[in-house]
């Protein structure tokens, strides 16, 4: 990843306020996998899926994450109320107009896509079926649509 893109994702400043806020990272319950991605790393990949408008599945290789990774840690960064506490750290913080607007429109990104999905935060991080799966799966079981 170019660290001119990264740098403007997530400035320093940014990762100041927001680094600190994110949970320890476990190891997956069932073991396995592969060392664990540098926080920094994740966030500004899951930086890039909110301010983009891209889906999970379009982020860029260039930055290094397997969109699962940036996905599940959005999902448990949601469950233990990053976004919020983010978005309340920097409205209250010194920083100028122009920091305080790019961190705000991060986090209201965030609290965004995560209400869209109208599911629990808990359960942003499962796979569910989407668009020509999900397709399928409504012809294959017509009265599952309807209730």
């Amino acid at each position: 990843m170019d660290a001119g893109i990264a740098e403007r994702l997530v400035p320093d400043w940014l990762w100041a306020v927001a680094g600190p806020m994110l949970p320890p990272f476990s190891p997956r319950t069932q073991g396995g996998g592969t060392t664990p991605v540098d926080d920094r790393k994740v966030f500004t990949a899951v930086v890039f899926v909110l301010t983009s408008g891209c889906s999970w599945g379009r982020l860029p290789a260039c930055f290094a994450v397997a969109t699962a990774t940036a996905h599940r840690r959005y999902g448990f960064w949601c469950e233990a109320e990053v976004w919020t506490r983010l978005r309340s750290a920097i409205a209250t913080s010194d920083s100028d107009a122009e920091k305080q607007s790019w961190g705000l429109a991060i986090a209201d990104a965030a609290m965004a896509r995560a209400a869209d999905t109208k599911q629990s935060p808990a359960s942003l991080h499962r796979r569910t079926p989407s668009g020509s799966e999900a397709l399928r799966q409504q012809a294959a079981h017509p009265a599952a649509g309807q209730g």
